[in-house]
């Protein structure tokens, strides 16, 4: 495992790609996405939109558009809620 600035992330297609807690309006992860090719598996930890697609705490409208669009959501894992946090781990695989 490796850290790396979302602008500077190379990724290769055997990679799985981890994203924790995309700070809020952070544009640059949305990159990561899309350097991403299809059958790539993609692990996201963080507060997902609320109801609307709206993005609250973590990363950006368009974030959430992407994955929404472009990308299989394969499962969730159940991790410890705190009072109004909406903490998820999700399981996505690129189209």
């Amino acid at each position: 495992m490796q850290q790396h600035s979302y602008a500077d992330a190379q990724i290769s297609s055997s990679d799985t790609v981890f994203l924790s807690w995309v700070p809020a309006g952070e544009t640059g992860a949305e990159s990561i996405l899309e350097k991403m090719q299809g059958g790539q598996k993609l692990v996201l930890v963080g507060e997902p939109p609320d109801q609307n697609g709206i993005a609250r705490v973590c990363a950006t409208n368009r974030f959430f558009d992407i994955l929404r669009d472009q990308f299989l959501h394969v499962a969730s894992v159940p991790v410890v809620q705190f009072a109004y946090h909406r903490d998820t781990v999700e399981l996505y695989r690129k189209r």
